[in-house]
């Protein structure tokens, strides 16, 4: 049987890295005492400041040729209005790519932003607002042209809206596993005997999958051959 323990970090001091421990005692006569690691780190929230949710993306194993998406948000934590600029993949191309969704929170939803007149002449301008305590969600996708273990990261530029202020950035790191298909038919050779015209036999066949990717069976055919 099993319990399940909720550990809340809620900094109150300086920003910085914060450690300890977490202790569990029980009558276990083997291990009556079972300590575990906690870290975190603290930040300074700024008035415009994103994260990412989640912080990486892994999307264990694919078959080659596939794609298989996730999605990561950026989540607005402060309290001034942050436009994404630039949203760049500095390595895991071509297996990796991102999709950059259009401004439509600015001019749609229920509390739009900015008005729509504007928003159509402006709004690739501006980039990709996320206002206070809202997200914006990004896909990533991911399509494995080779086996083995994969990695990459994406970069997230933004900034407070203003010509003045700096710009501020965010790594996400990918990784995945490209797999390949593999398929087995047993028996491979059927032998039906003989069987009277205008009669029928069956046999059974097994299809399986011998790999670690999905097989998708596209399309089953018996080639008929008389004899003469």
């Amino acid at each position: 049987d099993s319990g399940t323990l909720t550990v809340t970090f809620a900094p109150t001091v300086a920003a910085g890295a914060r450690t300890d421990t977490l202790r569990v005692v029980s009558d276990d006569p083997v291990t009556p005492t079972l300590d575990g690691p906690l870290e975190a780190n603290s930040v300074d929230v700024l008035p415009c400041m994103l994260q990412a949710l989640p912080t990486a993306l892994n999307f264990g194993a694919a078959t080659l040729h596939k794609s298989t998406t996730q999605t990561v948000a950026m989540q607005n934590i402060g309290t001034e209005l942050c436009m994404v600029t630039t949203i760049d993949l500095a390595s895991g191309a071509p297996d990796f790519s991102i999709v950059t969704p259009a401004l439509a929170n600015l001019c749609s939803g229920p509390n739009p932003q900015i008005p729509p007149q504007f928003c159509g002449i402006f709004g690739d301008a501006f980039g990709t607002m996320v206002g206070p305590g809202d997200h914006v969600d990004f896909v990533v996708t991911f399509r494995p042209e080779t086996a083995g273990p994969h990695t990459g990261d994406v970069q997230f530029t933004y900034k407070q809206q203003g010509p003045s202020n700096p710009d501020q950035t965010i790594d996400v790191p990918l990784s995945g596993s490209g797999v390949a298909p593999c398929i087995t038919v047993s028996p491979q050779d059927v032998d039906f005997g003989s069987v009277a015209t205008g009669a029928s036999s069956e046999k059974q066949v097994t299809v399986s999958n011998c790999g670690a990717g999905d097989i998708d069976v596209q399309r089953r055919r018996a080639d008929s051959r008389r004899a003469q």
